[in-house]
């Protein structure tokens, strides 16, 4: 192995990583069973480590690139085995695995899939209906784009169906993510007014009098004339 270079292996069906760093030896357990997707967030574990060290920013710890604990698994047949939550827990990793065999970008695994198992562990309630996932939808808005949510709903319903459709679930399991996308509306643009042109008058005289700031007038002016982008009225000369 390559010195600074972070090898990924399989120990016990499970994925590592092993390396060393100033003649010290590391072994990082990546917490995922062997599999497509997973070896591919494991590399993506072993580049950032291998970018820490290169730039000085190595955690020894290795506190900075421990896995989160996994959600814990329910036993097929408990009570609770077919809310949307428990069935989740035991079939999530088997649908991002089937996703992975197919065409499926890299990056969206990593930035749209691999994010939804700590929302659903964050949200701190089982989701056992449509109530529980209009309000499991609702939480996640408040941490990022509606876009970005409407993208994950989508993937919580398709797992929603590829469960029934493999017939992991019960006959009368209802996906209870079926139609949620309506949920994730966009923020209309804040529409600001155009200034007036007394307000532009203002403006301009204000910058021509200014003792410290007067030699931005003309460029003042060329916004005002032309409506360009500042980042292209920069870009002149």
């Amino acid at each position: 192995m390559a010195k600074g270079q972070v090898k990924v292996e399989v120990y016990s069906e499970r994925l590592r990583l092993r390396w060393s760093h100033w003649s010290q030896r590391y072994c990082l357990s990546v917490g995922l069973p062997d599999s497509i997707i997973n070896r591919r967030v494991a590399m993506q574990k072993a580049q950032q480590i291998e970018l820490d060290m290169l730039s000085g920013n190595f955690d020894p710890t290795l506190q900075k690139y421990k896995p989160e604990d996994p959600l814990p698994v329910v036993a097929a047949g408990s009570e609770t085995s077919q809310s949307y939550t428990d069935v989740f827990k035991q079939h999530w990793d088997e649908f991002v695995d089937d996703k992975g065999q197919r065409p499926e970008s890299p990056f969206t695994i990593v930035s749209m899939y691999n994010p939804i198992p700590k929302k659903v562990r964050n949200f701190g309630r089982k989701i056992l209906g449509r109530r529980e996932a209009q309000e499991f939808v609702t939480f996640m808005l408040q941490s990022a784009s509606p876009a970005t949510i409407k993208k994950q709903v989508i993937i919580l319903n398709d797992f929603g169906n590829w469960v029934q459709q493999n017939k992991l679930v019960d006959a009368g399991w209802e996906n209870p993510f079926t139609g949620l996308t309506e949920m994730c509306h966009p923020v209309p643009p804040l529409k600001v007014p155009p200034f007036s042109e007394a307000e532009i008058k203002q403006i301009i005289g204000t910058s021509r009098d200014d003792r410290y700031y007067a030699h931005y007038t003309d460029y003042v002016r060329f916004l005002f004339m032309t409506g360009c982008r500042t980042s292209e009225a920069i870009g002149l000369q």
